[in-house]
């Protein structure tokens, strides 16, 4: 079918809110991300997130498919667009139907800018041919309750996979695809295998890995996603920091301790020497116990001669010393902090 026919389809167009606001000016203009999800016998969902750089003007954005490898705007069996005058995200979503059943279908995304045609690299799917067999819904994800087995290193291509799980409630019991999902920000990719989710609660597992941004302002990778339905944004820290030396014995007090009295505006400065770069931050608790953290937030550190500020937190609950033990990206020493 070609583009002309577009209005002998049928078909449903919705934007997915994958990106919040309008749509997004970067360095690249770029396809970034692309998923087929519920599948059925004659139906099947799409999704494409992407970016325009600064000064390329967007003028509309589409999908194609067929049931041969690699279609085109002039070679397809199927094709939407969307008009740049009513699309204002960085993501959109289509449903494909009147698809036949037990059939592959090669899908591709495209964008029209000022500076011409870009397709996605596409991707493939085959329809159910069980109508019994049904696609994978949840009702909710929770997102919030996201944990990851580690945090990722900036600059350095992961050779080992990122595990991710993320909490759902009110599966149904089908079938989902596997997809990709690029980063928002970095060069790291969101996948996951085809599968089947439980009926009512469980935990959906992806996998991290790829190269991460050599932008220095990236403290994390970004990611949106759509998982049975329901939309999701998480980013998994990245930590930069190779190494420092740290100084215990050159610790500064601001503020003093009392028994009894939550301490406030009460910090330790410790002189170091760093390689430079990002790190999740760290936390401290007492030797032996006395109610008290040392508690440094995640940031920069430039490489050189730096200081680490650490926030006591925390109520003291006996006279004397308060011990820290720190062992922060290779270096270890422990300092004391005098109790009133």
């Amino acid at each position: 079918m070609k583009v002309k026919n577009i209005l002998n389809c049928l078909w449903a167009l919705c934007i997915a809110i994958a990106l919040s606001g309008c749509t997004k000016e970067t360095q690249h203009t770029e396809i970034i991300s692309e998923a087929i999800q519920s599948i059925q016998m004659n139906m099947a969902s799409y999704s494409m997130m992407f970016s325009i750089k600064k000064g390329d003007i967007l003028k509309s954005v589409g999908i194609i498919w067929s049931t041969q490898n690699y279609p085109t705007l002039e070679n397809n069996e199927g094709a939407i667009s969307q008009s740049s005058d009513l699309f204002h995200t960085n993501s959109m979503h289509h449903q494909l139907r009147d698809l036949k059943f037990g059939q592959t279908y090669y899908v591709r995304g495209f964008i029209v800018t000022s500076s011409g045609l870009l397709y996605s690299r596409g991707v493939q799917f085959t329809t159910n041919n069980k109508e019994s067999e049904k696609y994978g819904e949840i009702e909710t994800l929770h997102c919030d309750s996201l944990t990851y087995s580690r945090v990722m290193s900036f600059g350095t291509h992961e050779t080992v996979h990122n595990k991710i799980f993320i909490p759902y409630s009110g599966g149904n019991g089908g079938t989902y695809a596997g997809a990709f999902i690029r980063s928002t920000n970095t060069m790291m990719q969101f996948t996951f295998s085809s599968g089947q989710f439980e009926e009512g609660d469980g935990v959906f597992e992806a996998v991290v890995y790829g190269l991460s941004s050599l932008l220095s302002t990236d403290t994390a990778a970004n990611f949106s996603v759509v998982i049975g339905g329901q939309h999701c944004e998480f980013s998994i820290p990245l930590d930069s920091l190779k190494n420092i030396g740290i100084s215990c014995g050159s610790r500064r007090m601001t503020g003093s301790l009392n028994v009894g009295v939550p301490a406030t505006d009460v910090y330790v400065t410790l002189t170091a020497v760093s390689s430079g770069g990002y790190h999740k931050g760290y936390v401290i608790p007492t030797i032996g116990g006395s109610g008290l953290t040392a508690v440094l937030q995640p940031g920069w550190l430039p490489p050189g001669h730096t200081e680490l500020i650490f926030k006591i937190e925390g109520t003291p609950t006996g006279i004397g010393n308060a011990f820290f033990s720190l062992d922060f990206a290779g270096s270890r020493c422990w300092f004391q902090l005098p109790i009133n």
